[in-house]
């Protein structure tokens, strides 16, 4: 968002999408934000199904996250602050199928890559030639900002974000976006980690993706430890294995590549191994999996 152009907002429950209008002065970021506020909450209350159809785990935290919003919205003097209040507002349903799009691009990065492995933080990427000492890979994280790290994830990084089982894979999520800065003001000054059997603190300054890192560096990184499925098709390994690619659920995207793969799939013969990857598919429109099935089986 720049100061001459109108803030959009598309938040997405479920299958649904919209744009917040209201236009504010560039500067007026409190006006902006309540506006924007308001809007989330009413598109979360009428358009998603677990509100519309009244279940608790859904209404709790919209009434309890509209209420802390607003009060947040409020009080934003910067752009950064719109955006935090709005990702805090979102990420209190705990349900991967409820986002908002931002376009929030990396600014700058500490270097390092976290993940949540075995029940610690451990590090999974340590940039070499950093200009600064980095924790090596394998590094357990205790703390931050002389803060427990899970604590500074939860309080910082998701501080309403729902930590129920059935989304295990969030204390992951969190720890991998922490070290990356968005402009959301999440990034810990100083760990302390666990090397050798002794504890040693690093100092994490942000370095400026323009500073000789560049996206594609960090892309480079990112794919390092995110694992992607081929592209949507049948791939042969033997007679009696065929490999199916899945890595979205995205009919914009691999519509056509889909309807290909049907009529394949209708004519393996029953026997043997069929491997569905969907390494990296986030959801969405679950019925091209289906689909997929229903033309292995009828």
């Amino acid at each position: 968002m720049t100061a001459n152009k109108k803030p959009r907002l598309h938040i997405l429950p479920l299958a649904f999408a919209a744009v917040a209008a209201p236009c504010f002065a560039a500067t007026d970021w409190s006006a902006i934000a309540q506006a924007d506020m308001k809007f989330a909450i009413e598109k979360v209350r009428s358009g998603h199904a677990g509100s519309v159809s009244g279940q608790i785990d859904v209404t709790a935290p919209l009434e309890a996250g509209a209420r802390a919003g607003m009060l947040e919205a409020a009080d934003a003097k910067t752009e950064q602050d719109y955006n935090r209040a709005l990702v805090r507002f979102i990420n209190g349903f705990g349900d991967p199928h409820t986002g908002i799009q931002l376009k929030l691009a990396t600014r700058a990065w500490t270097g390092v890559v976290l993940d949540h492995i075995d029940g610690k933080f451990r590090v999974i990427w340590s940039e070499p030639n950093w200009p600064q000492p980095l924790p090596p890979r394998g590094a357990i994280v205790q703390s931050c900002d002389n803060v427990w790290i899970g604590t500074y994830l939860k309080s910082n990084v998701a501080p309403f974000s729902n930590h129920s089982l059935e989304y295990d894979t969030t204390a992951s999520d969190l720890a991998r976006k922490a070290m990356f800065d968005i402009g959301l003001g999440w990034t810990p000054k100083q760990c302390v980690f666990q090397v050798d059997g002794g504890a040693r603190q690093y100092q994490l300054p942000l370095r400026a993706v323009a500073d000789g890192i560049g996206e594609a560096r960090i892309d480079a990184v990112r794919n390092r430890y995110q694992a992607k499925a081929k592209p949507v098709g049948l791939y042969r390994l033997a007679a009696d294995k065929q490999w199916v690619g899945m890595p979205d659920f995205n009919g914009g995207i691999s519509g056509d590549a889909y309807t290909a793969l049907y009529p394949q799939l209708a004519a393996l013969k029953h026997s043997g191994w069929i491997i569905f990857d969907l390494r990296g598919n986030g959801g969405g429109d679950s019925s091209w999996g289906n689909r997929a099935l229903q033309a292995l089986y009828g």
